[in-house]
């Protein structure tokens, strides 16, 4: 058994970076980084799906590279909200290199974190902006 990153790995790593390096607004998802290895076009109506066992291969690489301390995953209820359309928030995995964790501490203003390899535990909730619809 080969003790490198397989392909769905390397480019599972690759499209992390990818996303950091440019500064996309969106961390990436397992879901974002599924459609974007296996080059998933969107569909007319701008939604790219992805099949089962795509998602389930990304899913195993991901968790193999946050085994490997490559990169970090939390869960994030705040990432896929999408305001205005029913403000429901959506639970979504969010995956990030050790440079790209820094980036997003710095972002979460006045939040406090404990963070030890693999694992990020929240210890004081940051200043959240409420609205009334």
């Amino acid at each position: 058994m080969s003790r490198g990153l397989g392909w769905v790995q390397q480019a599972c790593f690759e499209a992390i970076c990818k996303r950091e390096a440019t500064k996309m607004d969106l961390w990436p998802t397992t879901y974002t980084i599924a459609a974007d290895i296996y080059q998933v076009k969107p569909d007319k109506d701008g939604n790219r799906w992805i099949a089962d066992a795509q998602h389930g291969a990304v899913k195993r690489a991901l968790e193999g590279l946050q085994r490997k301390g490559r990169i970090t995953g939390f869960r994030d209820l705040l990432q896929a909200r999408t305001p205005g359309i029913d403000g429901h928030g959506e639970l979504a995995h969010i995956w990030m290199t050790e440079a790209g964790l820094a980036r997003w501490l710095q972002a979460c203003d006045g939040a406090f974190f404990a963070v030890s390899k693999p694992t990020l535990t929240l210890l004081r909730a940051p200043r959240v902006r409420l609205s009334v619809f």
